[in-house]
């Protein structure tokens, strides 16, 4: 019981994130379409085209101690291969 909450508070936390075939970019020439972008609590999912390649890019906002700072990990799968990379976020 205390796992589907939390499972379900979590998605609720992302939800103003969600997005369902939706496309971006001019409305008139569109860059690409979000197929399904969630988020759960921290942890963000995206699978989107851009120009006509597919993306799939994961990524984890975690604190760095408790003076505010942040990092983010994030690892893009495209077509063309796997790409990861890490930010410090103030």
């Amino acid at each position: 019981m205390l796992l589907t909450i939390f499972l379900l508070v979590g998605f609720l936390w992302g939800a103003p994130y969600f997005k369902f075939c939706e496309p971006y970019g001019n409305p008139h020439n569109p860059k690409g379409t979000y197929y399904l972008s969630l988020q759960w609590y921290f942890i963000k999912l995206n699978w989107y085209t851009y120009l006509g390649d597919w993306n799939i890019d994961i990524s984890a906002t975690l604190p760095l101690g408790f003076n505010g700072k942040k990092r983010e990990y994030i690892m893009i799968i495209t077509q063309k291969g796997v790409r990861t990379s890490i930010i410090d976020i103030n």
